[in-house]
């Protein structure tokens, strides 16, 4: 081939849709070209990678081939391809070899393609002179970037330099010019000094020369407004106007001065006002302030909301300062802008008055408060104040020693979005607030001042269950509506409640596979949301949605004293410094229906015992992605608990990747049974506890929950590590610091025998790094009841230490249904009475008798340890024969033997002892069993009706 043309690079512009581009030369591989994008403007570079971000045809084509992007080139962004050949020679012609035309002219080609390169870049890339004779270089409209700090006057000055010059050019001109008056025509004469320019105006003379000028004799600032003729006032310059309240009109004085106006007077009895009718009246009228642009533009200063909404010369636009609410309290003072147009009935008492609302002689009267905040008088005609920022509660006129319910209403009439108290609050009744997305305060308290008042802040939420027309798999990030929904927008929350068990409790039915969704964005009916979804949702019918939208809620230096508050329905919450304390209820905090949050240093103590309530220090219902630091949860119950609950529309929703991290849990009532520090109920998808100090125990539901690295403790009659309601999965405790200070209390056992679950998948129980002291004796280390027949139990321990005598069994298994594996390994403490004691007692035919009862036992225990191994089946089966499969498996020098003996007392069991004994054959109480069968590590064991 022939290198036949001069173009070894081609320059293109994306239109968002293209991704293949050609290029119109030769090339010999694939990897011997250089393709780069650049935004429009060029000034973000890429250099794309072949195989990750594009593919190339038509190596070794003379008429080249295409580049084909991986996905479409953005509108505008520019894209090259250029020819990019290592400067080598690798083409080796042996002395007197065959001519091989082909191999030189690819030679002769590739030297060719090499200096098109050097070429090329000397002919566009590089700066240069036009030709020869030229004495400067030609960037051809490009920028020059990089430049050097110029260090000579000939030197090219880059533009960061110019600004800083011109900048302490104009500096130094500034500083003078603002000691000069300056003209172009006529030179200016210096002004007097201070004190005879003091309270002066700069005028011109006849001459056009800059004079100082009395605004008093001339009027240059215009009018300065003066009280009214029915308050009374004393004229002292000409340039004053009077108010006429009854005509809302001003007027000027034009006779002699000082002139006093007696209150309660008119312009007509206190020397006339001058017409054509009457030329001699002395009231000259300078109309309504609002048209008259002469009045001067003084803003008023007033002591207090009374004497604002006292002054009746009011007008459009008019701005009032207010010192403070009340006179002589420094509170809640700002400025106020008076609008003609806006109806009386936005009054709301603070942010927004209405100058004649019913103002309160009482303000402890609940009543008139009642009638202030709630005024909607017919007619425009308001303050309004000019916020920035937060809304402080004094605004509305609270003060310290007054009951803030009313307050807090007004508050959320006003829709006000950040409310910060500046103060200590006490409220008497329930308040619910959906407007405000922030409440903060400089470490103040909410206290009851009767009763047991509550706080609830949320969101208005909308059920459009009716719209979904698209099932929904995992990992989904588009679904389909029949109808747009109103207002749904970027970022707001939908949650989505499939009619479908997540897992099981007999006295829970709320416990349904749900999950809340972000909106990413809307196209028509179409939604795309942020993060794929968790679960499937292929029965549309029995799907329900329902819609908040996606506000912030940020809670920051309050602390609520004896009043339980509740935070729900957010797409981001943000807790910090805060804290909740109550004396009653079933929780001091709760945290419902929200997504993406975050607390830091917050407290929730719930010290109400009594029995009947739930007794939680926080509460996660429904809660999700939620990462909580440096926290502390005390109740006499649970501190924390993570699950599902009831909410105003009758929905629920699962409580998903909740975090406890370096936090203080505390169970009050340990010995009260279903308690515990940490509780994760079985509406929990993987939930932890990492770092944590949790006296009164810890508790496992859900699917994957985990502990890790945390102190329990547990003083009661239950266990220090518990389960629930658990569906299947791994449930994780590691590097567990566990101590009971409890009579034969075990390590780990179910929460409650009623809610220990249904299985959905085989379970893990896996227990790595455990140390556990007890103060006595235990019968078993780990008990595992009332677990799903239809699927597997697998127990798995790594690396456990303990201090007591295990009299009975380390792993004790009942009606467990079918045990999968059990592998015990690096234990230190003293020698049990026996490893495993699986009892699988249940009498129900119409379950056992399914083929999938056959199953294979795996059990490995530790080396150099002695013990037992029991294991008791059913034996009312409707199948004339049940086979059990047993696999021991033990390292030398273990002994491993089965003994098998029927046990009739109960009237439906049979029973199979396998001993493990140590070298000697001794068992743990050193004693040497005396029937052993002939069968060692039996692979079959059948035990018959």
């Amino acid at each position: 081939m022939t290198v036949s043309t001069e173009i070894s690079s081609n320059e293109y512009t994306g239109n968002g849709v293209t991704t293949d581009f050609d290029y119109k030369f030769r090339i010999f591989k694939a990897n011997q070209l250089s393709v780069i994008t650049s935004d429009a403007d060029g000034d973000n570079v890429v250099t794309l990678r072949l195989g990750t971000d594009y593919t190339v045809t038509g190596a070794n084509k003379s008429a080249g081939g295409k580049v084909i992007l991986t996905k479409p080139l953005a509108n505008g962004h520019k894209i090259s391809i250029a020819r990019d050949i290592p400067i080598t020679q690798e083409t080796s012609f042996r002395n007197q070899s065959k001519f091989f035309a082909e191999t030189h002219e690819d030679a002769f080609d590739y030297l060719t393609m090499i200096i098109q390169r050097i070429w090329g870049s000397l002919g566009s890339l590089y700066l240069k002179r036009p030709n020869i004779l030229a004495n400067w270089f030609d960037a051809k409209g490009y920028r020059i970037a990089n430049l050097g700090k110029p260090k000579r006057d000939s030197d090219a000055v880059d533009l960061g330099t110019l600004k800083d010059e011109i900048s302490s050019v104009n500096s130094t001109i500034l500083k003078k010019e603002k000691r000069t008056f300056r003209v172009d025509d006529i030179d200016i004469p210096a002004f007097p000094s201070i004190s005879e320019r003091r309270n002066k105006q700069i005028g011109f003379n006849s001459s056009g020369i800059p004079t100082l000028l009395d605004p008093a004799e001339t009027g240059a600032l215009g009018y300065i407004l003066v009280d009214s003729f029915e308050k009374g006032a004393t004229l002292t310059g000409r340039f004053q106007a009077l108010f006429w309240e009854e005509k809302k009109e001003y007027f000027r004085w034009d006779g002699p001065l000082d002139k006093v106006v007696p209150p309660n007077s008119t312009p007509n009895e206190t020397g006339g006002i001058k017409t054509d009718e009457n030329p001699n009246g002395l009231w000259v009228s300078v109309g309504d302030a609002s048209l008259r642009g002469e009045l001067v533009n003084v803003v008023p200063t007033y002591n207090s909301v009374l004497g604002l909404i006292s002054d009746k010369r009011v007008h459009n636009n008019k701005i009032a300062d207010v010192i403070s609410f009340f006179s002589d309290k420094g509170r809640g003072g700002g400025r106020f802008i008076y609008k003609s147009d806006i109806d009386k009935s936005t009054h709301n008492g603070g942010t927004i008055i209405d100058p004649t609302a019913q103002y309160p002689t009482n303000w402890k009267d609940n009543q008139q408060l009642t009638n202030w905040f709630n005024s909607a008088n017919e007619g425009n005609g308001v303050w309004v104040k000019l916020v920035e920022g937060a809304v402080n509660i004094s605004e509305f006129g609270y003060l310290p020693e007054y009951d803030c319910t009313k307050f807090l209403f007004a508050v959320e009439k006003s829709e006000i979005k950040h409310l910060h108290l500046d103060s200590n609050v006490g409220i008497s009744d329930h308040i619910t607030l959906k407007n405000i997305d922030a409440l903060t305060g400089d470490s103040v308290e909410v206290k009851p001042l009767s009763g047991t008042p509550s706080l609830k802040i949320t969101a208005d939420t909308y059920d459009v269950s009716s719209k979904l027309v698209s099932s929904i798999g995992a990992g989904d990030l588009f679904f389909t509506l029949n109808s747009q929904i109103q207002d749904l927008e970027v970022g707001d929350a939908l949650v989505f409640i499939h009619d479908i068990p997540f897992s099981f409790s007999e006295y829970r039915e709320n416990y349904k596979t749900s999950e809340i969704v972000v909106v990413n964005s809307v196209h028509g009916n179409s939604v795309k949301i942020e993060k794929g979804f968790i679960f499937n949702y292929a029965d549309l019918v029995n799907t329900k949605i329902i819609h908040f939208k996606g506000r912030e809620l940020a809670i920051n230096g309050v602390n609520f004293v004896g009043v339980r508050v509740s935070y729900l329905n957010r797409a981001q919450l943000n807790i910090a410094n805060s804290s909740v304390t109550t004396e009653f209820g079933n929780h001091a905090a709760l945290i419902g229906r929200c997504i993406s949050i975050e607390a830091r240093n917050f407290t929730a103590i719930n010290n109400d015992d009594d029995d009947s309530k739930f007794g939680y220090g926080v509460m996660l219902s429904g809660a999700q992605d939620a990462i909580i630091k440096n926290s502390s949860f005390i109740g006499r119950r649970h501190g924390s608990a993570s699950g599902s609950g009831t909410f105003d529309d009758k929905s629920s929703s699962l409580s998903i990747n909740i975090v406890l991290d370096g936090c203080y849990l505390e169970s009050r009532a340990q010995s009260v049974g279903n308690t515990a520090a940490y509780d994760n109920h079985g509406a929990s998808y993987k939930c932890r506890v990492i770092n944590s100090v949790c006296n009164g125990g810890v508790v496992l539901g859900g699917y994957l929950p985990v502990a890790d690295n945390c102190d329990v403790s547990r003083k009661g009659v239950q266990f220090p590590l518990s389960f629930r309601e658990v569906i299947g999965g791994d449930i994780v405790y590691r590097n567990i610091r566990a101590k009971s200070v409890v009579n034969g209390g075990r390590l780990l056992g179910t929460h409650s025998s009623s809610e220990s679950g249904k299985l959905k998948e085989d379970i893990n129980f896996i227990f790595d790094n455990i140390e556990y002291s007890n103060e006595t004796d235990i019968a078993n280390l780990i008990e595992i009841p009332n677990s799903s027949v239809l699927y597997k139990v697998n127990v798995r321990i790594d690396t456990i230490k303990y201090n007591m005598q295990i009299t009975d069994s380390v792993v004790y298994t009942w009606n467990a249904g079918l045990l999968g594996k059990v592998d015990i390994k690096n234990t230190t403490g003293k020698a049990p009475y026996r490893w495993l004691k699986y009892s699988n007692t249940l009498n129900d035919d119409s379950l056992l008798s399914a083929p999938a009862f056959s199953q294979r036992l795996t059990v490995n225990v530790p080396k150099g340890g002695a013990g037992t191994v029991n294991m008791i089946f059913p034996t009312r089966l409707n199948t004339a024969m049940y086979s059990q499969s047993v696999v021991l498996h033990s390292d030398l020098p273990f002994n491993c033997s089965v003994l098998s003996s029927p046990d009739d007392s109960a009237g439906y069991q049979q029973y199979a002892k396998i001993y493990v004994s140590d070298d000697k054959g001794r068992l743990a109480d050193g004693t040497t069993p005396i029937a052993i069968s002939a069968t060692i590590i039996p692979d079959n064991m059948q035990l018959k009706k």
